[in-house]
Parts: structure tokens; C-alpha cells; sequence
């Protein structure tokens, strides 16, 4: 695996230059398009399970197998058909209902009271 490991030249000199976040986001997103091919193979690598042959320190050769990654699975999946729907339900205090307080900041003089609002409560189901 250390042969996959790609090395980068650094200027030392480029220290010293200061590059925008924008720069360097456009930059980093480069470099992921650029090797997006290879991290699919790694992931789907990944997906499946790995076997691995390492050397240990006495210079033996140590095999062992990843098991499937669910992450790794899920993110493909979610790639090719989407991701699900997620549904999200907020309540109040002992599953009541919230009270819904409007707030923006009025105009001096424009309002010297809050205006009515009426919350009325979902039947159960609804």
C-alpha cells in the first residue's frame, strides 16, 4: 500500500505565499475531481472487504481480511439512487405542541406589541 501513497513536492518558498480560502477550496476540489476515479475504486475496495498482506517487525508476513463497510456501502448506494426521504417530527414538552414565537426585528415605533398569532393543535395522525 505504501507504493500508492502519491508524494508532493513543497516549495519552500511557497510558505510564504498566502492563497484565498476561494483558491484554495477550487483547488481542493481539483484535486478530488482529478482523483475521483481512484477513491471510487478504493471505496467500492472498501465496500466489498479487503485482504491485506502486511510485514510485521520480524519481517513476517501478516495477512488479515477488513470485513465489508456498511458506511462505505451506504454511501454507494446512496450515490447511485439517491438518498432516502428523512422525515423529522419536532414536539414540545411531553410530546405537546411547540408554541411558535414570531420574532424580526420591528421598526422603532412601527410595533409596541408582538401581533396575535393563533397555534392551533394537530389532531393525532395528521
Amino acid at each position: 500500500m505504501a507504493g500508492d501513497i502519491e508524494q508532493i513536492e513543497v516549495d519552500p518558498g511557497a510558505a510564504k505565499k498566502r492563497t484565498s480560502q476561494k483558491k484554495a477550496i477550487v483547488k481542493a476540489e481539483l484535486y478530488a475531481a482529478r482523483n475521483l476515479a481512484k477513491y471510487i475504486k478504493l471505496l467500492e475496495a472498501l465496500a466489498n472487504g479487503v485482504t491485506v498482506m502486511k510485514t510485521n517487525k520480524q519481517g513476517e508476513p501478516e495477512v488479515y481480511v477488513t470485513p465489508p463497510d456498511r458506511a462505505a456501502l451506504e454511501y454507494l448506494i446512496d450515490r447511485g439512487m439517491g438518498r432516502t426521504p428523512q422525515r423529522f417530527e419536532i414536539t414540545g414538552e411531553d410530546g405537546g405542541a411547540l408554541e411558535i414565537v414570531p420574532w424580526a426585528p420591528a421598526p422603532e415605533g412601527k410595533y409596541d406589541e408582538l401581533p396575535k398569532v393563533e397555534v392551533k393543535e394537530l389532531e393525532q395522525g395528521r
